[in-house]
């Protein structure tokens, strides 16, 4: 937009057009075309292939394999263009009755006038005999220069590389020149002026060669092929793409498409590796010719007269050292299928880039604009015979290493099964279904029952132990069973293990009389690395609400004996996703000596510490429409036995406080201290208990009676200290950790939260954190 005050009240304009010079005007003109041609596919389909094919900015360039198709393709060009606003101006073409049959209208008919030279993407087109050429301009008077010579050399502009045996003299002088470290604007030294003087002399006779634009390719012919040519010099490496057609196998025509030089690397290579990286320049200028010009599937063959760099291509990158690895699988991922051939060195036309010709000879070079004499005659008179390597030459193979190989047993379909949950209740339920549509299929009975019984779920346990059992102890299971003693050294020794009546091996001992579960008396024995087991361990730490290790062990010993069972447990819990997204890493600090009250032996909760937890979100009830409000857990804590005691208020007030203290002193009995931190809503509870203390209503009078008879005290820790409190802040984060992992996002109403013994089973896990477990000494710990 422009902002414009000339004379008088300022003007807001803005452009129509596109702004020429922005950074997006190049897109957007092209994007229109494109958007042209898909507007208008369905009406002008040969116009809209040659906007998306043969259209480069401006420039179209088409072509067709009879002049009414030419006309046909240019009527529709104009009208499709027209449609969009566009008027195509300055047409040519190499027949006349094509430019006859445009419109004559004013805009056109000085653009029709056929021109005997005209500029196609920088290179001079002769539209009457459909040749192009090129113009070298007299070289200038100037002194001799780096400068002048390089300016020179720039002028050339050969995109497919037809002069490049010319041009790459050039190249070459250009790479001596900057060797000998000459200045920008000093004269050559008269060495390197001798050999420019030469070169300038061999570049006058370019203006005299003629290239035919057609490269014999036309709906009529019956096969058509690429032939690619590779070469290199200590100079200079060079590669030349052809393209052959053949209206039948006996006759071809030739024609070079594509040309690439390069000058050899300032450090000097062997020629082997300038031969490999020639082959290289030509699978790239392959890939990219065949990617104009839609030859994807074109037969295709590469020659090089390099025998050592063959037997490279044909090789497995592996084999070879990094330099030869890495080209070798460039070239085979450029070209998959292209066949390549050895060829003589006095029959490869690359050999006229690795060297340099001067203009004259290349204007008569058979050789370079045609290719090879045989290569116009059928196939069997191409050259088959690939020289023998010389066995003194290095062909740079890798030293071979040892490989360690690793042999992987096929499981069985019983593990596949186990591997495919990762949960034991999944595990269990289906080998019970599997088990139940076993016996029916046999004829057996089954339990008439819809849902799975205990006792599948039982036999369905059993079953997995005993396949667990029989992949890792079957030796021992052997032995057990023939009543054979077991090694001295064996780790099983130690656990006195049997096999019962189901053919279980589990664990011995002087309980057999005890009034404990047959599971707890005599624990199956699992391995420490199984399925089964990590299904196990799983399956209990969900079950003791994410406990750890000392929990697991524990309540997993009830009815398990893992082998080495700490370091499996552990090592589940550290991989444990929910477990390890709330452990927090805590400062170790020097902690000081422990009130009195903590050290001395008294009743529970006689004294007593007080915290809230949360909040918790509530709903009013179950159903649609159900508003939700925040709840808090009032965590009370015993100084001398660390018992927890766990009540529910739903708010954040002084009464709802002392609700809830009344509910614990009707559980627990009367405290001596009750001791809390500085909130807000716990100092409003105690100025409020002394207010009421000295009023004189029914209920302040119930409260001072419970208050003054029982000699409480409410202690309030230092403000902004939270660490005096660290009992209590113990229990509020494990009540935390196990309510956040049972919950989840789930939203419970207070009856849910109360009578579902969600706060008492959450009492019993917490205190279940403060057991110390005596480490077991039975040699089989991790």
């Amino acid at each position: 937009r422009i902002f414009w005050s000339a004379v008088g009240a300022p003007q807001d304009f803005q452009l129509c057009t596109v702004t020429y010079g922005l950074t997006c005007a190049p897109y957007l003109s092209l994007r229109i075309i494109q958007q042209l041609a898909s507007d208008e596919e369905h009406h002008f389909p040969q116009a809209t292939k040659v906007l998306r094919k043969e259209t480069y900015v401006d420039d179209i360039l088409s072509g067709a394999d009879s002049p009414q198709d030419a006309q046909s393709k240019a009527a529709q060009l104009n009208q499709l263009l027209m449609a969009g606003g566009f008027r195509l101006q300055k047409w040519a073409s190499n027949e006349d009755s094509i430019l006859s049959g445009i419109s004559t209208s004013s805009e056109l008919s000085s653009a029709r006038e056929l021109p005997s030279e005209t500029r196609t993407l920088g290179l001079a087109w002769h539209p009457k005999t459909d040749t192009f050429r090129f113009h070298v301009r007299q070289a200038d008077t100037h002194p001799l220069t780096k400068r002048s010579a390089l300016s020179r050399i720039s002028q050339l502009f050969d995109p497919l590389g037809w002069l490049a045996p010319v041009i790459i003299v050039g190249k070459i002088f250009i790479q001596h020149l900057w060797k000998s470290q000459a200045g920008w604007d000093d004269p050559l030294p008269q060495s390197l002026a001798h050999e420019w003087i030469t070169f300038e002399e061999s570049l006058q006779g370019v203006s005299e060669i003629s290239i035919p634009r057609w490269i014999c390719t036309s709906s009529s012919v019956r096969g058509v092929e690429l032939h690619g040519f590779s070469d290199a010099s200590q100079d200079a490496l060079g590669a030349a793409l052809y393209i052959r057609t053949f209206h039948d196998y006996a006759d071809a025509k030739v024609v070079l498409l594509a040309a690439k030089s390069k000058v050899a690397p300032v450090k000097r290579q062997t020629i082997p590796r300038l031969e490999l990286s020639a082959a290289l320049l030509l699978a790239r200028l392959l890939a990219r010719i065949r990617n104009i010009l839609d030859y994807q599937h074109v037969s295709t063959h590469l020659w090089t007269d390099s025998t050592v760099s063959l037997a490279w291509i044909q090789g497995h990158p592996s084999k070879w050292k990094e330099f030869i690895s890495n080209r070798v699988a460039a070239i085979q991922e450029l070209a998959p299928d292209a066949r390549w051939h050895h060829v003589a060195g006095v029959d490869n036309p690359a050999d006229c880039l690795s060297r340099g010709l001067s203009s004259h000879q290349l204007h008569h070079h058979h050789l370079w604009w045609q290719g090879p004499s045989w290569l116009q005659g059928p196939s069997v008179g191409w050259p088959s015979d690939v020289p023998s390597i010389d066995e003194s030459i290095d062909l740079e193979e890798r030293p071979h290493k040892p490989v360690q190989v690793s042999i992987v047993r096929a499981t069985p379909d019983n593990w596949e099964l186990i591997n495919r949950f990762s949960q034991l209740t999944q595990l269990l339920r289906i080998t019970a279904w599997i088990m139940r549509a076993t016996a029916r299929f046999k004829g057996l009975q089954c339990p008439p029952s819809v849902d799975l019984t205990a006792d599948e779920i039982l036999k369905a346990r059993t079953f997995w132990l005993k396949e667990t059992q029989r992949a890792h102890f079957s030796r021992e299971l052997d032995s057990c069973s023939q009543k054979d003693a077991l090694p001295r050294s064996h780790p099983l020794l130690k656990l006195s293990p049997f096999v019962d009546s189901e053919g279980i091996l589990r664990v011995g001992g002087r309980l057999k009389n005890s009034i404990l579960d047959s599971d707890s008396k005599h624990p199956a024995i699992l391995p420490r690395d199984s399925p089964f087991s990590r299904l196990v361990i799983s399956d209990i730490h969900q079950k003791t609400l994410h406990g750890g290790v000392q929990v697991v062990l524990a309540t997993l010993r009830q009815q398990y004996w893992i082998l080495g069972g700490r370091a499996p447990v552990s090592s589940f819990i550290r991989r444990c996703v929910r477990c390890v997204r709330h452990r927090a890493v805590t400062a170790r600090e020097m902690m000081g000596s422990l009130p009195t009250s903590r050290v001395t032996p008294t009743r529970p909760f006689l004294n007593s510490g007080v915290d809230y937890a949360g909040p918790f979100s509530l709903r009013t009830w179950r159903g649609r429409a159900s508003r939700t409000y925040k709840g808090y857990l009032i965590i009370f804590v015993c100084f001398a036995t660390s018992a927890v005691h766990l009540e529910l208020a739903t708010d954040y007030s002084s009464q709802g406080f002392i609700a809830a203290y009344r509910r614990f002193i009707s559980r627990r009995g009367r405290c001596s201290t009750l001791t809390s931190d500085c909130g807000t809503n716990l100092v409003g509870a105690d100025s409020e208990l002394r207010r009421m203390f000295h009023s004189a209503s029914k209920e302040v009078a119930e409260l001072s009676h419970l208050l003054a008879a029982d000699g409480t005290t409410w202690k309030f820790n230092p403000p902004s200290a939270p660490h005096f409190g660290g009992k209590w802040e113990a229990a509020v984060k494990s009540t935390k950790f196990h309510l956040k992992r049972v919950l989840g996002e789930s939203v419970l109403t207070y009856e849910e939260f109360t009578l579902r013994d969600t706060t008492r089973e959450e009492e019993e896990k917490v205190e279940g954190l403060n057991i110390d477990i005596e480490e077991e000494k039975d040699g089989t710990d991790g």
